[in-house]
């Protein structure tokens, strides 16, 4: 019953301009340069790749696809063993706009309220809740700095692979970039932490709403530490398996009661399908 109701969802999703055949095949033939991932990444944001599949499948997309399609290449350029560890998956615009329509609905003011996304991956929530921001300050007659400096105070990411907060923030530079020169072209300061989430301290001044979609993967041979501070998402039979797993979005939905205080707003779009 649950898998038809998850297809059902999935059929009314918005089609992507894009399909993921051939951004494998892209990743296929752009593995030929022997550059990092990252590296290449970049230069498809930089416009410098001269890969012609590579250009043809990026070129005319919106941003907001475009910078899906970006990061699934990131993931896909990974070692495979590391892309499962991590359960790298990035959520599609569509969901995520809607995610920020939810919050949006339920009071949370974008450049005014205190944001963070504890799972950020590849910005799939920091870039639209950016580009919101900006396109309010730009109404209201904002320019350059002080459109920066909004963002830079509202926005904040933890991502545990390093390599992603650097495209993030690749992304996010893209974004602004007309922002950007007007400041004289000074370096973008968008809180983006390499570290886990799940076993960081809590925050020194909490976040106004929590925002994100934690990766669907598995935590093997958790230490005591993690046990106790997950004990109420992790039944007694999990807790005595010192080789069990314990799903991560379980333990990241407990998260949301550390980083951002009572009365605060949260919103997590769930996964419609599993993916490998």
């Amino acid at each position: 019953m649950r898998a038809k109701q998850a297809a059902e969802i999935e059929a009314d999703a918005p089609t992507l301009t894009r399909k993921w055949q051939d951004l494998r095949a892209v990743a296929a033939e752009v593995k030929r340069f022997r550059l990092g991932a990252l590296q290449l990444c970049e230069s498809i944001l930089d416009d410098r790749l001269i890969e012609k599949h590579a250009r043809s499948f990026f070129a005319g997309l919106p941003d907001d696809e475009r910078h899906y399609w970006i990061a699934s290449l990131y993931a896909l350029l990974m070692p495979p063993t590391r892309r499962r560890r991590l359960a790298v998956y990035f959520t599609p615009p569509h969901l995520a706009q809607y995610a920020i329509d939810v919050l949006i609905d339920a009071g949370v003011r974008p450049g005014v309220h205190r944001i963070l996304d504890p799972a950020s991956g590849g910005a799939a929530f920091l870039v639209p809740l950016a580009s919101r921001i900006a396109k309010e300050c730009r109404r209201r007659g904002l320019k350059g700095n002080d459109v920066l400096c909004r963002i830079e105070g509202t926005l904040a990411g933890i991502e545990v692979e390093s390599e992603l907060a650097s495209l993030s923030m690749s992304l996010l530079r893209e974004l602004l970039s007309e922002e950007m020169a007007v400041a004289d072209r000074r370096k973008l300061q968008i809180r983006i932490e390499c570290a886990n989430s799940l076993t960081q301290d809590e925050p020194g001044e909490p976040y106004d709403a929590v925002i994100g979609n934690p990766p669907y993967g598995r935590i093997f041979r958790p230490s005591r530490k993690l046990l106790k501070t997950y004990a109420p998402v992790i039944t007694d039979g999990y807790a005595r398996q010192p080789g069990s797993h314990r799903r991560l979005h379980r333990a990241s939905i407990f998260l949301l009661n550390r980083k951002s205080p009572p009365g605060s707003w949260r919103r997590w779009p769930l996964r419609l399908t599993p993916r490998q």
